[in-house]
């Protein structure tokens, strides 16, 4: 039986853990006489032959790395290129390796890979699900060989069952959730262990910085400030035309009742201090209304306004009273 395989992967076949469990795969699957063809998404000047293969083959599978809960741009983009088959007969069967280690994070991708098929016009064979396999490319050949044994196997099984079934593969993908004490123990210990690990790691790549740096901060804060302060401009170019108005009125107003009631300066204390009160509420109902851009306008225009013209009010009362 002649498989035709495509990685969906976005790395080089060099440095991709796709291509190197592909490899693993095929071995398994070629045991028992079969043929596979391999095409690689990475290079691009392969993407006219793939499409061509999956045109004319009739048993596919597409090999992926989990991409944010879901498959790579690289292989939507390809997929989006191929015309759907009309003809019935052709099985398209999907491998989705991850480095999570529980099989529920890649739930929703398998979700997807079930519906891509009868898009395609395809049956769908099932999806092997593996997670865990973060390191995979940074591991020595006797651990990376241990690590890629299980495909191996699974493509023995693979090229007698033709399909993926739902009970074997859900023992191949492991634990759906780790266990809480287990996850307690990693978070205790194992922890401080991986950021080691991944530190000696990320310097034999080339990285200079910690891993938990975090170089955009001092912008994210900066640019916080700057609209901070545009904002503060906004409104003081907003109001302040309508707060020197109010203070220029207020003065007058305040000038004008110091003539009026000469004697009168506690009263007229009292009238300021409760006109002020009165339009501080004006400027809030203003501003549940909506008149104002800035709720700040009607905050400082109220007051000063309510101010000015208590000042102006005469009662009659009051100057019989004194």
């Amino acid at each position: 039986m002649h498989l035709v395989i495509i990685s969906g992967a976005t790395r080089p076949q060099t440095k991709s853990n796709t291509a190197k469990i592909i490899s693993a795969f095929r071995k398994g699957y070629e045991e028992s006489g079969n043929q596979t063809e391999v095409w690689y998404l990475s290079d691009r000047s392969q993407w006219e032959s793939a499409a061509k293969a999956f045109e004319e083959n009739e048993n596919i599978l597409i090999a992926l790395p989990l991409y944010v809960e879901n498959i790579p741009g690289i292989l939507l983009e390809f997929l989006s290129g191929l015309k759907p088959k009309t003809t019935p007969g052709t099985k398209l069967s999907f491998l989705l390796q991850d480095g999570f280690p529980e099989a529920c994070q890649s739930r929703c991708c398998e979700a997807y890979l079930e519906m891509l098929p009868g898009q395609l016009g395809c049956t769908y064979g099932g999806t092997l699900i593996k997670g865990d396999l973060f390191g995979l490319g940074l591991t020595g050949e006797k651990q990376r060989e241990k690590l890629l044994a299980p495909f191996t196997d699974m493509g023995r099984y693979f090229a007698k069952t033709g399909r993926f079934e739902k009970d074997a593969v859900s023992r191949f993908a492991g634990p759906e959730y780790m266990p809480e004490r287990q996850i307690k123990m990693f978070n205790r210990f194992g922890r401080p262990v991986q950021r080691i690990f991944m530190g000696r790691i990320s310097k034999k790549l080339g990285c200079s910085e910690r891993l938990d740096a975090k170089p955009y901060e001092a912008f994210v804060k900066y640019k916080r400030r700057i609209k901070q302060m545009l904002a503060v401009m906004e409104f003081v170019s907003a109001a302040l035309p309508w707060i020197l108005c109010g203070v220029a009125v207020a003065v007058i107003c305040v000038g004008m009742g110091r003539e009026k009631t000469k004697e009168k300066g506690e009263v007229t204390e009292k009238r300021m201090a409760l006109g002020t009160a009165l339009g501080l509420l004006f400027g809030v109902a203003l501003n549940g209304l909506g008149l104002w851009e800035n709720d700040g306008i009607g905050f400082a225009l109220g007051p000063l306004w309510g101010m000015a013209l208590a000042t102006l009010w005469w009662d009659g009362d009051d100057s019989d009273e004194e």
